[in-house]
């Protein structure tokens, strides 16, 4: 069991609101680390190419950047980086990944990450717009 579910669990411990307060409390400090990952990430992103990387690599960095966002309630952020990893999946011999791809989705990424939190309508539509090109080029696949 997690430390933060036995601090629920003990009697007269934490609530649940006061330990989600305490998680992010102690994520703080990690939250700077992990955007500057994150940026890395998306810088490489920008330069693979099919000349010189693998959808591995694509993958890997997606996944990566899932994995520091996730921790940061950026749902936004993995949902497109989650669509940039579904396209590898879906690329076959006979339908090549599109190697256009993860500069589009390191673009989307970018703007989200630049908007306030409160932009939601803003985050919305990227999301949206992101999703409907890994669906159409889904549809491709089909």
């Amino acid at each position: 069991m997690s430390r933060l579910g036995q601090m629920i669990d003990l009697p007269g411990g934490l609530t649940l609101a006061e330990a989600m307060e305490q998680a992010e409390i102690n994520l703080a400090p990690l939250r700077a680390p992990a955007m500057a990952l994150i940026e890395g990430h998306i810088v490489e992103l920008e330069g693979l190419t099919a000349h010189t990387s693998t959808r591995d690599q694509v993958y890997a960095l997606a996944s990566a950047v899932i994995d520091c966002a996730s921790l940061f309630d950026l749902g936004d952020v993995c949902a497109v980086a989650a669509g940039l990893c579904d396209l590898v999946e879906e690329a076959t011999p006979e339908r090549p990944f599109d190697w256009r791809m993860p500069a589009l989705h390191a673009r989307t990424l970018r703007l989200l990450l630049s908007l306030p939190d409160h932009a939601t309508g803003e985050r919305l539509r990227l999301r949206d717009e992101i999703a409907a090109v890994v669906a159409h080029k889904g549809a491709a696949r089909a």
